[in-house]
């Protein structure tokens, strides 16, 4: 699901970005709703892509990690400032930075749907130097399929 929604992305946005994949071979399952998560992921490219220059890298990340797959969303834009990356998942917060418009729901309701689904989601930022935001999520075993 996340390569192919990379693979749309990356054709709407190959003038202006280099849209990165990363991916170990092979497959792993979640158990979910693939259109909630798809929702999370196009959240987190579309905002890479809003917060970086024209021309910028926005790259994505998969691994494995035990009973966790990771996906890590990074860029090179213009970053959070340290002192709101604490509030940045609340409803209606925007970083004071944040130099497009928007309503400050997305990273609350990308929270929420992965909390519905056992994962969650962190960010590693610095101001002027990009953001990377990691989710994880559990694989699925054998008695939930």
């Amino acid at each position: 699901m996340v390569e192919h929604l990379v693979e749309e992305i990356r054709e709407l946005v190959a003038a202006n970005y280099d849209l990165q994949f990363d991916c170990p071979p092979g497959s792993v399952m979640i158990v979910g709703d693939a259109e909630r998560l798809e929702q999370v992921f196009h959240n987190l490219i579309g905002n890479a892509i809003k917060y970086s220059p024209s021309g910028g890298t926005i790259s994505v990340r998969v691994e494995y990690l035990d009973a966790w797959v990771s996906i890590a969303v990074a860029d090179k834009g213009i970053g959070i400032p340290e002192a709101a990356q604490a509030r940045l998942f609340q409803q209606f917060y925007r970083a004071p930075n944040a130099n497009t418009p928007g309503m400050g729901i997305g990273l609350f309701v990308a929270k929420e749907i992965l909390a519905q689904h056992g994962g969650d989601i962190k960010v590693v930022s610095k101001e002027n130097d990009g953001s990377t935001f990691i989710v994880r999520l559990p694989l699925a075993n054998v008695g939930q399929l």
